[in-house]
């Protein structure tokens, strides 16, 4: 009698058949559950339970939820109401007239040049120093930078070159 005898091969090629059938019997474990399983008319669930709940949640659905949506938009959020305009403000007369303050910047006119002890000014007109021509008044010259003037009761320094950036720039 002659033996078969199993080789290395064949002995992997069994283990592997294994292997498989085992990977297909825990895949098809939870078909075998389902169909093992009782069916729910058999289990004693109540389908008219199920209607009305289903009704009652259609009735809650239209009376709340759709109440909530009724009138809104759903592409933007409206904007807050404008609040109540102030009351009217009456006026008495009992309000003293202040003047006006003074000045914080020059608004006079323009100057365009110092030419020896008088100050140019866009408008035309020229005015030397302890002069006061057009509401300008010149308190000082510094040829070719600055002249001091006072405007509207206030004095300020009007630039015609600015010394650090044009003609001695810093190092």
């Amino acid at each position: 009698m002659t033996r078969h005898a199993w080789h290395g091969p064949a002995y992997l090629s069994a283990a592997a058949g294994g292997v498989a059938m085992l990977i297909v019997a825990l895949a098809a474990w939870p078909l075998v559950v389902a169909l093992a399983m009782a069916s729910p008319e058999s289990s004693g669930f109540d389908l008219a339970s199920l209607d009305a709940r289903g009704e009652a949640h259609d009735r809650s659905y239209d009376e709340k939820l759709l109440a909530q949506l009724d009138g809104r938009s759903v592409f933007f959020v409206p904007a807050e109401p404008p609040p109540p305009p102030p009351p009217p403000r009456v006026d008495d007369g009992s309000r003293e007239e202040r003047p006006p303050p003074p000045p914080s910047r020059y608004g006079g006119p323009e100057l365009v040049a110092i030419f020896y002890d008088q100050a140019w000014f866009k408008n035309g007109v020229r005015v030397g120093v302890g002069e006061e021509s057009s509401g300008v008044e010149v308190l000082e010259l510094a040829p070719p930078w600055h002249a001091r003037v006072r405007w509207r009761g206030v004095d300020f320094t009007i630039e015609l070159f600015e010394r650090d950036k044009v003609v001695l720039p810093k190092k």
